[in-house]
């Protein structure tokens, strides 16, 4: 069957009326065709790489995305504007990428808030930007390796927020590296720095963890990517004050999972959603008198303020059975991520750099 020809209009029937009708059909469908091309040109050439942005000169200061990001489901308590009873000065809340928060002293006279006007809470579980949340997975940590598990997290997540900002958005849990890569490196460079061996992990095991990403950069697991030998490195990392309960909140706001210990005993693992954990005192025993406390590594992942308590939301390593909150599929985080008291932190928490940010500001030779 052949199909219909088009009929032109009765004013285009000779020969020559018919030929410029067309013309001006392709003329038309010509100009259409470089519209869409210098669309999709002038998007390329706006789009901004992860290595271009690693290539940029470091900044010490919060850096400015080359992004809008869109916020889908929100905190578990939100912040709100506040009126100073001193001066009346109305203060509004303080941007940060995944969270605003309220000012936390009065922006016009320096006055300390009323009780209750500076409550807020969110957790990293319950946020996306983008249609991403932060949190990819919940790891299930080898005996000894919690150190291991949470540094890993931590660069994960960096990893899903840098892609998310460069409209490279990840896969559902992804990016997994591999930790066996990330041990069998750090022994190797254990030894290396001369140091000796040790049969239990620390402190100074973490910072040696820590160089790793720096120089060596470790694999991506073949699950999430097809290039084994994919690498993600880290460019800097600091100490934040762990008394500072406003500068964890603002870093954790902004976006950066903070890695840190905490002291644990034997009612951490009992832990349920909406209770709050109160590490046991280092000098502590437990009933029967025969074990002390042990430091155990975590992530945090978010920060509450309700009147006068003060707590975080932490990033376990425990499978999703850990703080079990859902039992259904499909409900994103069913698991895994716990609270515990502002003080109850005893080592840390230590943020990971994103992009090409350095804690020390460089200067710019002119």
């Amino acid at each position: 069957m052949v199909p219909p020809r088009r009929v032109p209009p009765v004013a285009l029937t000779c020969k020559m009326s018919w030929f410029l009708w067309l013309s001006r059909v392709r003329r038309r469908r010509a100009k259409n065709q470089n519209t869409r091309a210098r669309k999709r040109n002038t998007r390329a050439a706006a789009a901004v790489t992860l290595e271009e942005i690693r290539a940029l000169p470091p900044s010490a200061t919060r850096p400015s995305y080359p992004r809008v990001l869109l916020q889908g489901a929100r905190s578990i308590k939100e912040a709100q504007p506040w009126n100073c009873v001193m001066c009346g000065y109305v203060n509004e809340l303080t941007p940060h990428l995944l969270y605003n928060l309220p000012a936390f002293q009065c922006t016009g006279c320096g006055a300390d808030p009323r009780e209750g006007d500076t409550d807020f809470g969110f957790s990293f579980a319950d946020l996306d930007f983008n249609n991403v949340c932060p949190i990819g997975h919940v790891k299930q940590q080898k005996p000894g390796e919690c150190i291991a598990n949470a540094l890993v997290s931590s660069v994960e997540i960096n990893n899903r927020i840098m892609m998310t900002i460069l409209e490279q958005p990840p896969i559902k849990k992804g990016p997994i590296l591999d930790i066996e890569d990330l041990n069998f490196k750090y022994k190797k460079k254990w030894r290396e720095e001369g140091k000796p061996e040790m049969k239990d992990y620390n402190g100074h095991s973490f910072l040696t963890m820590i160089r790793v990403f720096q120089t060596d950069g470790v694999k991506e697991m073949v699950v999430t990517h097809e290039d084994t030998t994919k690498l993600h490195k880290i460019s800097d990392w600091d100490w934040i004050n762990g008394d500072d309960f406003v500068a964890i909140s603002s870093a954790l706001a902004d976006g950066y999972p903070l890695v840190f210990g905490f002291l644990v005993g034997e009612k951490v693992a009992y832990l349920e959603p909406g209770e709050i954990y109160m590490p046991p005192p280092e000098d502590s025993v437990s009933d029967d008198g025969e074990r002390k406390p042990e430091r155990h590594f975590a992530v945090l992942v978010g920060a509450h303020q309700e009147k006068k308590v003060k707590f975080f939301y932490f990033l376990n390593c425990w499978d999703e059975e850990f703080c079990k909150r859902s039992n259904n599929e499909g409900d994103g985080i069913r698991g895994g991520v716990g609270a515990i008291s502002a003080d109850g932190l005893c080592f840390g928490p230590v943020q990971i750099f994103r992009f090409n940010e350095r804690k020390t500001q460089e200067v710019q030779q002119q």
